[in-house]
């Protein structure tokens, strides 16, 4: 009879590696990456309104603004912005360039094409930043992963 470790040291020496398969990302749940994967972008790739609201630049003690358009998520133009202004924006969408704060929906009141802040948040609230999640080039998932909804979903 030979050892636990003896048995183990044949049984590598004779395991051979599967040869690399290339699958469709659909068909690649419970296989394993033959190589790391580096974020190809940077996550959110642009300034991200992190929930519904209106985007404006920050002033202290700021009540009320003018609607000046909107941007939803998806939007590849985004209006421009003045000091008291403020753009319609939804979760998902990209900040405008000026704006440096988001205000949440429930936070305002509009009336006569005005809309008034009833509780001013802190600059720079609700903008997520780019590559916030992920920063181009990061390795996100190591050689040998095994693969799962989660890996598939990022």
């Amino acid at each position: 009879m030979i050892s636990v470790a003896q048995a183990q040291k044949i049984v590598i020496e004779k395991a051979s590696l599967l040869p690399r398969t290339l699958v469709p990302v659909s068909k690649s749940r419970q296989r394993y990456l033959a190589e790391a994967i580096s974020a190809p972008i940077s996550l959110p790739p642009f300034r991200q309104s992190a929930m519904d609201g209106y985007a404006f630049i920050y002033e202290e003690g700021i009540t009320s603004l003018t609607l000046a358009g909107k941007v939803q998520a998806g939007a590849t133009k985004v209006p421009q912005l003045k000091k008291g202004e403020a753009i319609r924006i939804f979760t998902g969408a990209p900040v405008p360039d000026a704006a440096n704060t988001v205000i949440i929906q429930e936070h305002t009141q509009f009336e006569d094409q005005i809309l008034h802040l009833q509780k001013l948040p802190a600059k720079g609230a609700n903008i997520r930043p780019v590559g916030e999640q992920v920063t181009e080039g990061v390795k996100v998932l190591e050689q040998g992963h095994a693969i799962n909804e989660a890996s598939i979903g990022f």
